[in-house]
């Protein structure tokens, strides 16, 4: 196989090297060249969080067609948006100040001190809470115990893990 270059395509195609074309309907005097090229840079933050709002908040499409609707279900993506990303800040701030490492949360149990917070969760996902109706009236008899990478990331989150004790649900209210 013979390879041979285009010297006069390769020159033709030259003059655009180092060339970002950028279009806004945004004035320059507004909006400079340097600002959309900021803008533009940091837009790969905005895609990571829809692909978050997909995967492992699972949020599926949905037709809304009343504006309060809407608005309602954007401040409620965006307050999951915060909390998600709130979990996974504060168990590294709060790894690296410790200078600790967490256990059971990457394949192959390497440690970490930035977990993410699907993995966080998903260590969660065997608690169970035993629920009974006893003469219409329901009744907490159970919940899963704690091992020691889930107590560990309760204090991590700071997160009372009397949450996680039976006693805690015989303290609230419990409805009819």
């Amino acid at each position: 196989m013979e390879v041979n270059r285009n010297e006069k395509e390769i020159k033709d195609k030259s003059i655009l090297d180092g060339i970002f074309i950028m279009v806004s309907n945004q004035s320059k005097a507004k909006w400079s060249s340097e600002r959309l090229l900021s803008l533009y840079k940091r837009q790969y933050k905005v895609e990571k969080n829809f692909s978050v709002l997909k995967g492992p908040l699972s949020v599926t499409p949905m037709l809304l067609e009343k504006s309060n609707r809407i608005c309602s279900m954007l401040f409620i993506m965006t307050l999951a948006l915060q909390l998600y990303t709130l979990i996974q800040r504060e168990a590294a701030n709060e790894l690296l100040k410790r200078k600790e490492y967490l256990e059971g949360v990457m394949p192959n149990n390497i440690k970490t001190c930035r977990p993410k917070t699907d993995k966080i969760l998903s260590l969660f996902d065997n608690i169970m809470l035993i629920e009974t109706n006893k003469r219409e009236r329901k009744e907490i008899i159970g919940i899963t115990s704690l091992n020691n990478t889930q107590l560990k990331i309760l204090d991590i989150l700071n997160v009372p893990k009397e949450v996680y004790t039976i006693e805690y649900y015989y303290k609230l209210p419990v409805n009819t």
